[in-house]
Formats: structure tokens, C-alpha cells, sequence
């Protein structure tokens, strides 16, 4: 109960409707559960996500799922009790932890949002304190409006979640195919041209030679894991991708056949 008591987001058995992250440099990532009827997307669940903003895309299951644990897992520091206070010296407490309404309406102003069936919790991050690992937080409920009675102390660690890009949260598979769907391939390379067909777990190449099954399986395997580092754009056929792929030659060309 005491650990309990520590921690803001109450998310260890219920599941999560959806996550918005807003972080320092004014952009914001958000997230819906797309397996709220299998009553999913709980701490520990393999979830599945997809993201609401900037942008309507497929979201990186696993850093989602992260994110979730890490809220899971953030104990509270310390609570600083200013409900005895005035309200001159409350206001001004707040505007020294960099949570006053004019700070935290700033586009740079930290702050995650997360909705459950029983309700809303908001938590806005403000300045580092002068001593120790820890961050000056503030929480709203479902109406927005911050809780000014009690000021948290968030552990420092916590504001990683806050310094990744659209390509960390996005989806980043180049494959929806799994390697035990695929039947057959066509390989075009520098090395090899060829054509492989499975029946009955063996495989046959170019229609003549017994394929060696580690090796093919290995090969996709990896085709069937391969990610994106980064994105150039949303659309191959936009100005940008075009520039980009002006004078480039296929280097390697793989089909998959389910």
C-alpha cells in the first residue's frame, strides 16, 4: 500500500484508452489502444497501438508498451504539502518550480496525458531542483486544471521519455509478413538470381536443387524483422523521396509470396 501511495498513475490493472506526450520543443505524440476489447494495452501486455498525432500512423508497439511500464513504475520522490500555505506564497512556490499557468502554457511546457475508463490524470513536468535527481511536477485531473495543494517530486530519469523523435514512436516494420507464412521468394542480386518454393517445410530452388533450410529461413527471418532507421517521407512519389532517389540503382530486389 505504501508503494501504492507513491505513484501517480494508478495503470497496473486497467487498461490505458490512450497516452498523449507534449515535450520541450512543442511537438506532441498520441496514442490510442487499438486492443481495448481483448482488455489490453495493461503494463506488461503485448499491446498493440496506433498513433493519433502528428500524424495518423501504425505506432511502434514496443516503445509504446515502454512508456506504459515506465509509468507503471514511476514512484513519486516526495510530495510537497502547500495547502496550509497562503494563497500569495502558494502562487509564488509554484512560479519558482517553473509550474505557474504561464509556464505550463508555454509550447516548451512538459507534460503527459493519460486516460483510463476511471478517469484522467495529467502530469506536468516544470524546473529540475536545485538538490537531487528530481523534477518539480504538478497534476490535473479530468477538467485539466492542476492540482496546486501538492507538488511532486518526479525522478530525473523520467524525462527520457520526452526526448525522442516521431521515428522512435512510429512504426518502423518494412514487412507484415511473418517468416513461417512465406511459401516462396524470388532473389535478384548481384550474386544470385533465384527462386525458392517451401512444401512440406523443405525448400526447392529454382525448381531443381534442395535449398538449405537454416540459411533460407535465416535470410527471412530477417527480411520479415527489417525496420526503417529513419523516414525521408510518407510518399514515394512527393517531390522530396524523388530528389532523394534521383540516380540511385536497386542494389537488391526480394519478393515474398504468402
Amino acid at each position: 500500500q505504501e508503494e501504492q501511495n507513491k505513484k501517480l498513475f494508478q495503470v497496473k490493472d486497467t487498461p490505458v484508452q490512450s497516452l498523449l506526450l507534449h515535450d520541450a520543443t512543442g511537438r506532441t505524440f498520441a496514442f490510442k489502444c487499438s486492443d481495448l476489447e481483448a482488455k489490453l494495452c495493461k503494463p506488461g501486455d503485448n499491446s498493440k497501438w496506433e498513433m493519433e498525432q502528428p500524424s495518423k500512423l501504425k505506432a511502434d508497439d514496443a516503445n509504446v508498451n515502454a512508456l506504459l511500464s515506465a509509468l507503471n513504475n514511476l514512484n513519486i520522490n516526495e510530495t510537497i504539502d502547500l495547502k496550509d500555505e497562503t494563497p500569495e506564497k502558494r502562487a509564488a512556490l509554484i512560479k519558482e518550480y517553473g509550474l505557474d499557468p504561464a509556464s505550463l502554457a508555454l509550447p516548451s511546457a512538459k507534460r503527459i496525458d493519460v486516460q483510463t475508463p476511471s478517469g484522467r490524470t495529467i502530469l506536468h513536468l516544470g524546473l529540475n531542483h536545485p538538490i537531487g535527481e528530481s523534477i518539480f511536477g504538478i497534476a490535473s485531473g479530468a477538467d485539466g486544471k492542476p492540482d496546486d495543494s501538492k507538488i511532486y517530486l518526479v525522478p530525473t530519469f523520467f524525462k527520457a521519455n520526452f526526448e525522442h523523435d516521431l521515428t522512435y514512436w512510429r512504426d518502423k516494420k518494412l514487412m507484415t509478413v511473418a517468416a513461417h507464412e512465406i511459401e516462396g521468394f524470388k532473389l535478384s542480386g548481384a550474386k544470385a538470381k533465384l527462386s525458392g518454393e517451401r512444401k512440406d517445410g523443405l525448400w526447392t530452388l529454382n525448381n531443381e536443387v534442395s535449398g538449405d533450410i537454416e540459411n533460407i529461413d535465416n535470410v527471412l527471418t530477417a527480411a520479415s524483422y527489417l525496420s526503417a532507421k529513419d523516414f525521408v517521407s510518407n510518399s514515394k512519389t512527393d517531390a522530396k523521396a524523388k530528389s532523394v532517389l534521383q540516380g540511385a540503382k536497386p542494389v537488391l530486389t526480394l519478393t515474398l509470396q504468402k
